[in-house]
């Protein structure tokens, strides 16, 4: 389990919404298609990124 998915787990943050914005940002790779998908360490910088920047919880 990498820190991605805990971090999103834990906060109860919708998955899908959570990777658009990652995408978007150009945060992580357009290839991931799940928060599992994110490989270390870009995992971290996505849970940075969005500690920062996301603030929207829903789920």
């Amino acid at each position: 389990m990498n820190l991605l998915v805990i971090y999103t787990d834990s906060n109860r943050l919708n998955e899908c919404r959570v990777m658009d914005a990652l995408q978007n940002a150009n945060v992580i790779s357009d290839n991931c298609v799940a928060v599992h998908d994110v490989a270390k360490p870009d995992d971290a910088n996505a849970v940075e990124w969005l500690k920062k920047n996301y603030k929207e919880k829903t789920r």
